[in-house]
């Protein structure tokens, strides 16, 4: 049965649900990865490694007691690693987890695209082009991630309207990206299984569209 009411919308964000929803992206990315890694139809075997443990420095502890650990070491590219948890993230934080999180979303749909063993090329036109809408900056860097003309995310500037526009996107992405791997490699659970499963939150935008579970 569909949620009356969204968890996350743009007249009002839980900083508990905003947490949880970070923490469902990042474990949706690294499961596809994972799966990629380790399923049949794609010959490269590093999606995870590249895409996910190179790409994030960040721990992220959610309102049910659940760990993430993806800390790393810090470097040019990388800040230091940081905790996103309900007890405490600043606006800094969330800036730095969106970037990390779209560089982590274009460098898995230029892979796929890359990949000797997947058909389609289309990945990142379909799935990251056509629907992260948004510019994002690190602090570590100023080149801006993302499409778009106007820089909405940097130096911890997030705007709620926009941050929940982005949050719609990426789960739209996640969504039909793994719809896509379905019919294109020999597994056909990644959207079952990191969308329909993990993903647990609905996410209304400022159109009022919702996608999530």
């Amino acid at each position: 049965m569909a949620k009356i009411i969204a968890d996350i919308k743009a007249r009002g964000i839980n900083q508990g649900h905003l947490v949880d929803i970070f923490y469902e992206i990042v474990t949706s990315i690294q499961g596809i990865c994972a799966k990629l890694d380790a399923g049949g139809g794609v010959t490269d075997t590093d999606f995870e490694q590249l895409c996910v443990t190179d790409l994030f420095s960040v721990v992220i502890d959610d309102t049910r007691g659940s760990h993430l650990n993806l800390g790393n070491t810090e470097s040019s590219s990388l800040v230091e690693t940081f905790l996103v948890s309900p007890k405490g993230m600043g606006r800094a934080e969330i800036n730095e987890l969106m970037y990390q999180v779209t560089n982590s979303w274009e460098t898995m749909c230029e892979k796929l695209d890359a990949d000797a063993g997947v058909t389609d090329t289309n990945y990142e036109a379909l799935w990251f082009t056509a629907t992260f809408l948004h510019l994002v900056k690190s602090q570590r860097s100023d080149t801006a991630l993302g499409n778009g003309v106007v820089v909405t995310f940097a130096k911890g500037a997030v705007p709620n309207l926009e941050l929940v526009d982005w949050l719609f996107n990426v789960l739209t992405s996640i969504t039909g990206l793994a719809i896509k791997l379905d019919a294109d490699v020999t597994d056909s659970d990644h959207n079952s299984l990191w969308f329909t499963d993990n993903i647990t939150l609905t996410v209304e935008n400022s159109a009022g569209s919702r996608v999530g579970n």
